[in-house]
């Protein structure tokens, strides 16, 4: 299809993309046990995973930009063919193609320097003056999907659960889990645990035949509910527990030395999750896992990692000077539970990554140790989610009975 896309105009396409993106929506609800999805989740799984979707492309979407972009590189030599370019008749195939695209372009507001000219006059200059540059396409959707992502978000009131998860969706490495190959144990998610995550990250119901969590609380109304249950903070222990494991695997492969669970100082019982022995200066780091969709965090999820920066600023103030008086340094590990993670956590990848060059680790299992730790992450907070939901599900269906 990416071929018929390039050299097919989208007028004679249409019918067999319409098709091919059909068949491709029917397997993906097959493969996820998804009897329908809403017209914005529908949407949302054809923008990339970088804006929040699955990169499930839709043909019919991507033609028109396909199509005009493998003319706009092949017209140079097309051009020899054409005796003049002042007016050409309307009903030339490949005239009358072109303004289909352009009538499509018109959609969209392109910045300036874009490869889409401003008509199909200006288009004919242009192509004569300039050779249209290698991933004209690319440009041009980014643009589209750009434009997609933000019309899905404003359907959604201000400040609610959903804009929450549309935003968090688009942090860094929230899609990773979407994009790593499986070549190592921890980059692993089972069918039921794919399908979970999947319905999370698309915000819809987790389980049909379950319309009320143990907590009373609806399930129809905050599909997503599960994750900030306060009825289940046993299996958000677990979820927790999985994830400092990863960070203490990943660390003492790189050659650092761990200390789990140690005393912040001797004032209190307060712990940390991990001591890290660095070369130049130890650092203790503690985990949170935030979901962005809690009334709590909702209102300053709506901007970008706003729920992480919260749970940063929250445990800084707990521990972090208590741990400079000790001479150590603090990172506050902080998960959205979409995948975004705080600039803190980030901070310690990045530490551990450093660490590990100078121990000469540079990679892992053939992954930049900062790469691998990011996606190591991203599985077992997804599997983690699942898990949670799960038993959530379980818990909720024995209240019933």
């Amino acid at each position: 299809m990416n071929y018929w896309s390039r050299t097919t105009s989208p007028s004679t396409l249409a019918s067999a993309a319409r098709c091919f993106d059909q068949l491709v929506l029917d397997t993906f609800l097959q493969r996820n046990n998804l009897t329908s999805i809403s017209d914005e989740a529908r949407a949302q799984l054809s923008l990339p995973v970088r804006d929040g979707g699955f990169g499930l492309s839709s043909v019919a979407l991507v033609s028109p930009a396909a199509w005009y972009s493998g003319f706009a590189q092949a017209f140079s030599t097309i051009r020899t063919l054409i005796p003049s370019l002042n007016d050409l008749p309307d009903n030339i195939p490949f005239v009358k193609s072109l303004s289909q695209c352009f009538t499509f372009f018109s959609k969209y507001k392109f910045p300036k320097g874009s490869p889409v000219s401003s008509d199909i006059q200006h288009f004919w200059t242009d192509s004569e003056q300039k050779k249209y540059p290698a991933g004209a396409q690319r440009l041009i959707m980014t643009v589209i999907y750009k434009a997609r992502a933000a019309a899905i978000l404003i359907k959604f009131p201000r400040n609610s659960a959903n804009r929450a998860r549309l935003t968090a969706v688009t942090a860094p490495f929230s899609g990773s889990w979407l994009t790593t190959p499986p070549t190592d144990p921890l980059f692993y998610l089972p069918d039921a645990h794919f399908s979970l995550a999947t319905r999370i990250r698309l915000g819809l119901s987790l389980f049909e035949d379950v319309k009320r969590c143990i907590c009373g609380a609806s399930t129809l109304e905050t599909p997503l509910h599960f994750l900030s249950c306060k009825f289940l903070n046993a299996s958000r222990i677990i979820r927790h527990d999985r994830i400092v494991q990863v960070i203490a695997r990943v660390a003492r492969l790189s050659g650092v030395t761990v200390h789990l669970e140690p005393r912040i100082d001797g004032e209190d019982r307060s712990r940390g999750d991990g001591h890290l022995f660095f070369h130049a200066q130890s650092a203790i780091f503690d985990t949170l896992v935030i979901d962005p969709c809690a009334k709590s965090y909702v209102k300053g999820a709506q901007f970008l990692l706003g729920a992480a920066t919260t749970g940063e600023t929250r445990k800084s103030d707990l521990y972090g000077e208590r741990c400079r008086q000790q001479d150590y340094l603090f990172f506050p590990v902080v998960l959205e539970s979409f995948g975004g993670m705080g600039v803190r956590g980030r901070d310690l990848i990045m530490k551990i990554d450093d660490e590990g060059k100078l121990n000469g680790v540079r990679h892992i299992h053939g992954m930049r140790i900062k790469t691998f730790l990011q996606r190591a992450i991203a599985f077992s907070l997804q599997s983690g989610n699942a898990q949670l939901a799960i038993h959530g599900s379980k818990r909720s269906r024995k209240r019933l009975d």
